[in-house]
């Protein structure tokens, strides 16, 4: 456990949530842009409304993250950090999914087959 190590897990959980939530909207702008008024599917739809629940989420391991530090509770520790990264890598690739979901074809938009 060092310093460098917590303060980047942060960043990295911070950053990425905050990433992950400014591509699902702008991939929802796009979406609007094509078909306007058409509604997602309900993956993409949970994205476009609540991707930015990750940054609260990272911000909470962080201090999880910090308070196991201070503590010198090393294991806990390791867990959270090995867990956060775990929880990036399946909230980012269900975004990936849930934003190509809502563009494959055979979705009906208010009449609008494409």
């Amino acid at each position: 456990m060092n310093w460098p190590r917590t303060i980047s897990f942060g960043a990295i959980q911070i950053t990425a949530g905050l990433s992950i939530h400014v591509w699902c909207q702008s991939v929802h702008d796009r979406f609007q842009f094509f078909h306007p008024g058409g509604d997602g599917r309900l993956l993409s739809n949970f994205y476009w409304n609540y991707a930015w629940v990750y940054i609260a989420f990272g911000v909470l391991l962080l201090a999880l993250a910090l308070t196991w530090h201070r503590l010198k509770r090393h294991t806990l520790y390791e867990v959270t950090v090995h867990f956060g990264y775990w929880a990036l890598v399946v909230w980012a690739g269900v975004a990936l999914i849930a934003m190509d979901v809502s563009f494959l074809p055979g979705l009906n938009l208010n009449g609008l087959d494409y």
